[in-house]
Protein backbone atom coordinates (compact mmCIF):
# COMPACT_ATOMS: atom_id res chain seq x y z
CA UNK A 1 0.00 0.00 0.00
CA UNK A 2 1.18 3.29 -0.89
CA UNK A 3 0.98 6.58 1.00
CA UNK A 4 -0.74 9.98 0.33
CA UNK A 5 2.47 11.54 1.06
CA UNK A 6 4.07 9.58 -1.72
CA UNK A 7 1.67 10.40 -4.05
CA UNK A 8 1.90 14.05 -3.48
CA UNK A 9 5.61 14.05 -3.42
CA UNK A 10 5.17 12.45 -7.05
CA UNK A 11 7.12 9.32 -5.69
CA UNK A 12 3.86 7.41 -6.83
CA UNK A 13 3.42 6.81 -10.82
CA UNK A 14 0.22 8.80 -11.93
CA UNK A 15 -2.31 6.12 -12.15
CA UNK A 16 -6.10 5.27 -10.62
CA UNK A 17 -6.00 4.09 -7.17
CA UNK A 18 -8.31 3.21 -4.54
CA UNK A 19 -8.24 5.97 -1.59
CA UNK A 20 -8.30 3.82 1.39
CA UNK A 21 -8.23 5.41 4.46
CA UNK A 22 -10.83 8.61 4.78
CA UNK A 23 -9.40 12.10 4.21
CA UNK A 24 -11.73 14.63 5.05
CA UNK A 25 -11.77 16.94 1.49
CA UNK A 26 -10.79 20.33 2.39
CA UNK A 27 -7.73 18.79 4.04
CA UNK A 28 -7.62 16.88 1.22
CA UNK A 29 -7.71 19.90 -0.99
CA UNK A 30 -5.45 21.73 0.85
CA UNK A 31 -2.65 19.21 0.83
CA UNK A 32 -2.86 19.25 -2.91
CA UNK A 33 -2.59 22.82 -3.27
CA UNK A 34 -0.02 23.24 -1.23
CA UNK A 35 2.02 20.82 -3.39
CA UNK A 36 1.50 23.05 -6.17
CA UNK A 37 -1.26 20.59 -7.80
CA UNK A 38 -4.82 21.33 -9.27
CA UNK A 39 -7.61 19.14 -7.07
CA UNK A 40 -10.51 18.17 -8.31
CA UNK A 41 -13.74 16.81 -6.49
CA UNK A 42 -16.46 14.55 -8.09
CA UNK A 43 -19.05 13.85 -5.42
CA UNK A 44 -20.73 10.70 -6.80
CA UNK A 45 -23.50 10.23 -4.28
CA UNK A 46 -25.75 10.62 -6.52
CA UNK A 47 -24.18 9.70 -9.70
CA UNK A 48 -26.28 6.77 -10.68
CA UNK A 49 -25.84 6.58 -14.66
CA UNK A 50 -23.79 7.97 -17.86
CA UNK A 51 -25.45 11.73 -17.66
CA UNK A 52 -24.80 12.36 -13.96
CA UNK A 53 -21.83 10.80 -14.20
CA UNK A 54 -20.50 13.46 -17.41
CA UNK A 55 -22.41 16.20 -15.89
CA UNK A 56 -20.63 16.35 -12.44
CA UNK A 57 -17.19 15.21 -14.32
CA UNK A 58 -17.82 18.40 -16.98
CA UNK A 59 -18.77 20.80 -13.70
CA UNK A 60 -16.01 19.43 -11.64
CA UNK A 61 -13.16 19.85 -14.70
CA UNK A 62 -14.98 23.23 -15.46
CA UNK A 63 -15.04 22.16 -19.15
CA UNK A 64 -16.38 24.47 -22.06
CA UNK A 65 -20.20 24.77 -22.53
CA UNK A 66 -19.29 23.45 -25.89
CA UNK A 67 -18.42 20.13 -24.59
CA UNK A 68 -20.70 17.30 -25.50
CA UNK A 69 -22.42 14.63 -23.46
CA UNK A 70 -21.10 11.13 -24.67
CA UNK A 71 -17.88 8.68 -23.81
CA UNK A 72 -16.63 10.02 -26.65
CA UNK A 73 -16.37 13.42 -26.00
CA UNK A 74 -15.67 12.77 -22.19
CA UNK A 75 -12.59 10.85 -23.43
CA UNK A 76 -11.25 13.43 -25.92
CA UNK A 77 -12.15 16.23 -23.22
CA UNK A 78 -9.85 14.62 -20.97
CA UNK A 79 -6.93 13.81 -23.35
CA UNK A 80 -7.51 17.98 -24.07
CA UNK A 81 -7.50 20.32 -20.77
CA UNK A 82 -6.56 23.46 -22.89
CA UNK A 83 -8.44 25.29 -20.86
CA UNK A 84 -6.43 24.40 -17.86
CA UNK A 85 -3.06 25.86 -16.96
CA UNK A 86 -0.91 22.76 -17.09
CA UNK A 87 0.16 21.31 -13.85
CA UNK A 88 -0.49 18.26 -12.05
CA UNK A 89 -3.77 16.98 -10.84
CA UNK A 90 -5.83 14.99 -8.73
CA UNK A 91 -9.14 14.11 -9.56
CA UNK A 92 -10.96 12.69 -5.99
CA UNK A 93 -14.34 10.43 -7.30
CA UNK A 94 -15.63 10.28 -3.64
CA UNK A 95 -18.30 7.63 -3.44
CA UNK A 96 -18.18 5.72 -6.57
CA UNK A 97 -21.10 2.85 -5.13
CA UNK A 98 -23.99 4.78 -7.08
CA UNK A 99 -22.70 4.61 -10.31
CA UNK A 100 -20.60 1.20 -10.22
CA UNK A 101 -23.65 -0.58 -8.29
CA UNK A 102 -26.13 0.59 -10.35
CA UNK A 103 -24.95 0.63 -13.78
CA UNK A 104 -21.96 -1.75 -13.76
CA UNK A 105 -21.02 -1.49 -17.61
CA UNK A 106 -21.66 2.05 -17.76
CA UNK A 107 -18.81 2.50 -14.18
CA UNK A 108 -16.18 0.04 -16.33
CA UNK A 109 -16.59 2.38 -18.79
CA UNK A 110 -15.95 5.18 -17.07
CA UNK A 111 -12.64 3.91 -15.20
CA UNK A 112 -11.59 2.79 -19.07
CA UNK A 113 -11.64 6.29 -19.91
CA UNK A 114 -10.48 7.35 -16.76
CA UNK A 115 -7.33 5.13 -17.17
CA UNK A 116 -6.77 5.68 -20.46
CA UNK A 117 -6.57 9.56 -19.62
CA UNK A 118 -3.79 9.44 -17.10
CA UNK A 119 -1.62 7.18 -19.57
CA UNK A 120 -2.14 9.75 -22.06
CA UNK A 121 -0.89 12.42 -19.39
CA UNK A 122 1.92 10.51 -17.73
CA UNK A 123 4.47 11.76 -19.02
CA UNK A 124 3.86 15.35 -19.95
CA UNK A 125 4.47 18.61 -17.71
CA UNK A 126 0.35 17.83 -16.39
CA UNK A 127 -0.17 14.01 -14.79
CA UNK A 128 -3.29 13.00 -13.61
CA UNK A 129 -3.56 11.41 -10.50
CA UNK A 130 -7.37 9.57 -10.15
CA UNK A 131 -8.65 8.57 -6.62
CA UNK A 132 -11.50 6.78 -6.05
CA UNK A 133 -13.46 6.29 -2.93
CA UNK A 134 -16.05 4.01 -1.73
CA UNK A 135 -17.02 0.60 -0.68
CA UNK A 136 -18.05 -1.08 -3.68
CA UNK A 137 -16.03 -4.41 -4.73
CA UNK A 138 -15.28 -3.18 -8.18
CA UNK A 139 -12.43 -1.12 -6.52
CA UNK A 140 -10.75 -4.66 -5.50
CA UNK A 141 -7.54 -4.45 -7.37
CA UNK A 142 -6.53 -1.33 -7.60
CA UNK A 143 -3.73 0.15 -5.80
CA UNK A 144 -4.47 1.56 -2.77
CA UNK A 145 -3.21 4.63 -1.38
CA UNK A 146 -3.44 5.48 2.73
CA UNK A 147 -3.37 8.20 4.43
CA UNK A 148 -0.66 8.78 7.03
CA UNK A 149 -0.77 10.74 9.79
Amino acid sequence: MASLHALLHAELPPQVYRLVAGIAVDELRQSTLAHNMRFVYVDGSTIDDKNSFLHHMYAALNCPDYVAGNWDAFEETLRDLDWLPPRAMLLLYDYVDPLAVTNPRQWATAIHILRSAVEHWRDTDRPLYVLLSGADLSLDGLPEVVVNR
